[in-house]
């Protein structure tokens, strides 16, 4: 394996290192619960990855992996991430990230969900047996090339940003109707909507419309991704609840960056992305 380092590889995928994470209770177990199955493990890998950056500093390990004492040693874990949720090592390390795994031909959902935790990308066309350039996947790609330029612009904030998943802010959707009665508010925040009078949680009944804030671990700037999990265009107004923000500006796939208020609404497209970054 250091033969391949030593040759020019710049990286190392290991599978299976969630092995061994359960708690050990035995009572002839000499070691604390959480460590006595994994820790000899660890332990092995910090070695590796010791002795290889012996021969490039900038090696790195990525792995299927589940604890938190690898955060040491592994750069990126594709495990833990899915949907529209990442595990709660992103809260307490800002710094860590997961995969988001990608192969169906028309995943967009997929794609936001990535972006909505701050993940990384994990592209799989046809369960690792095709090219990303076959013409199934052109859209895909296109989206993912956008996606990555407003990441790429936004990197510090909603990438290697602290991660508030719901907290400090709140989005109000707007259901319209064919009668000529006013707009209906149904407001998202904290993971609880309240439509018509009666509390919810998000993953019964927001599941259209999902929002995740993260900020600026320097700055403390902060940006709300906003995904539409469904079909149609949705309504809806925004609220940053950490201060008062009267504007922001919008990122958005295909389209030029704009400044929006707070005073006013924003139609988000099916299947579609919004980034809204507090203006400073």
């Amino acid at each position: 394996m250091l033969e391949l380092v030593r040759d020019g590889a710049h990286g190392l995928q290991i599978d299976k290192l969630c092995a061994g994470s359960k708690l050990d209770f035995n009572p002839l177990n000499t070691s604390k619960p959480d460590v006595a199955l994994c820790e000899n493990l660890v332990e092995a890998v910090g070695r590796l990855l010791k002795k290889c950056r012996e021969i490039n500093p900038e090696f790195c390990i990525a792995a299927e992996a589940v604890q938190d004492r690898l955060i040491p040693y592994v750069d990126v874990f594709y495990r833990n991430s899915r949907g529209n949720d990442i595990a709660p090592l992103r809260y307490v390390f800002p710094e860590w990230t997961s995969c988001q795994h990608i192969s169906a031909p028309a995943d967009f959902r997929g794609v936001n969900g990535a972006v909505l935790t701050g993940s990384a990308i994990c592209l799989e066309p046809f369960m690792y047996q095709g090219p990303l350039s076959h013409p199934l996947y052109t859209r895909l790609a296109e989206y993912i090339q956008e996606v990555e330029r407003i990441r790429g612009d936004l990197i510090d904030i909603i990438f290697l940003g602290s991660y508030f998943d719901t907290q400090h802010a709140r989005v109000t959707v707007l259901d319209g109707t064919k009668t000529d009665n006013p707009l209906r508010a149904r407001q998202i925040g904290g993971e609880v909507m309240i439509p018509d009078g009666g509390g919810k949680s998000s993953a019964e009944s927001s599941s259209k419309l999902l929002f995740r804030v993260h900020g600026h671990l320097e700055t403390n700037q902060r940006a709300m991704v906003v995904v539409n999990q469904s079909d149609e265009d949705i309504e809806y107004r925004w609220e940053f609840l950490h201060k008062k923000v009267a504007k922001a500006t919008l990122y958005q796939p295909f389209a030029q960056q704009q400044t929006v208020l707070n005073e006013h609404s924003l139609r988000i497209k099916g299947e579609g992305l919004h980034v809204l970054v507090e203006s400073e």
